[in-house]
């Protein structure tokens, strides 16, 4: 095809793309009252179609919302255990440590505490200290427990299932569940591995409330 001839088709069809947006702005007005009527006269059958659909919708925004919440928790919860490591660096264990002496000392940022508790993204409440009871960590303990108390089975295999950073990983001993049906245990060449795998929780965590226990070096 010649240069002539293949400008002559690109004005050719501008002119018509030209000529159809003409005619669609003079039928406006004619075209918004036509859309106004077609939903007045079928209001009911797309109201109960409209409603299905927003419910999907905002299934999605909140499964989509909660997984950002759960992947900012983690990587908060591994900020707050570098904040305790520091402050902890010149001495020879946790001794001491707990909930109360993190919300009422300078060892954490202060955004996570939030009315005396020490509070992550969508409201998660963690506590520090040892065991599920978070006790006040005891003379030569080198480790201390992050608790997250209270989650649903959904939240209980998404906090566990995280994939973890390669630091983070370095920085944990183990992950362990605990709900009604018993206390299971995610450790280094365990019965149940680390780094733990998708779907290796699934059948682990409960129904009903979960307690998850991050246990740092």
């Amino acid at each position: 095809m010649k240069f002539s001839e293949y400008m002559a088709k690109i004005l050719s069809v501008s002119s018509k793309l030209k000529k159809k947006l003409i005619y669609f702005y003079d039928k406006r007005d004619e075209i918004s009252k036509s859309v106004v009527l077609y939903f007045a006269d079928h209001k009911e059958p797309l109201l109960k179609l409209s409603i299905p659909v927003f419910i999907i919708f905002l299934g999605f925004y909140a499964c989509h919302s909660s997984q950002s919440d759960i992947r900012y928790n983690i990587a908060d919860l591994f900020v707050i255990a570098d904040e305790i490591r520091s402050s902890y660096a010149d001495k020879p264990d946790y001794w001491g440590l707990s909930t109360e002496k993190v919300v009422k000392g300078d060892i954490i940022p202060k955004h996570f505490i939030k009315n005396n508790r020490v509070v992550l993204s969508g409201g998660l409440r963690i506590l520090i200290g040892n065991g599920i009871r978070a006790e006040t960590i005891m003379p030569r303990t080198l480790t201390f427990d992050i608790i997250a108390p209270d989650l649903t089975k959904a939240q209980c295999i998404s906090y566990v299932e995280t994939a973890l950073t390669k630091e983070q990983l370095v920085a944990l001993e183990q992950i362990a569940i605990n709900n009604d049906a018993g206390s299971y245990v995610f450790s280094w060449g365990g019965e149940n591995p680390l780094p733990v795998q998708k779907y290796a929780s699934k059948d682990l965590c409960s129904d009903g409330k979960n307690t998850i226990i991050w246990t740092l070096k």
